[in-house]
């Protein structure tokens, strides 16, 4: 999946011989997600519940890695405002994403036995 993720300008998703989807890596992780998501870590354990409580967020939830998360975005012009926030809270490591093709295939096809 990575290899097509990286090299392809569309993919299709395919089950049991049916054609799902057919669309560049961007707009099939728009399926998962509308906007791209916000990883983060912090120490101080307010900065989710905070997070959770501004304008543009539709869910903050833990990582696998202690005081590690993610922010899943309601509103795209969110985006800005929500980074602003987490550099003015000093958090440890920020980054943004879009769900990749894995992802994107689990949550239309389902896991089957499929790991992400």
């Amino acid at each position: 999946m990575e290899e097509a993720e990286a090299l392809c300008d569309n993919v299709a998703l395919i089950d049991k011989g049916r054609v799902l989807a057919t669309e560049s890596p961007e707009r099939l992780a728009r399926l998962v997600a509308k906007s791209e998501r916000i990883d983060f870590s912090s120490k101080d354990e307010s900065v989710p519940a905070r997070v959770r409580g501004l304008s543009g967020v539709a869910s903050v939830r833990a990582l696998e890695q202690p005081t590690s998360y993610r922010v899943e975005l309601s509103d795209e012009d969110a985006l800005h405002s929500v980074l602003s926030f987490l550099v003015a809270q000093r958090v440890t490591t920020l980054g943004t994403s879009r769900p990749s093709l894995a992802e994107v295939y689990v949550h239309v096809i389902g896991d089957r036995g499929f790991k992400v």
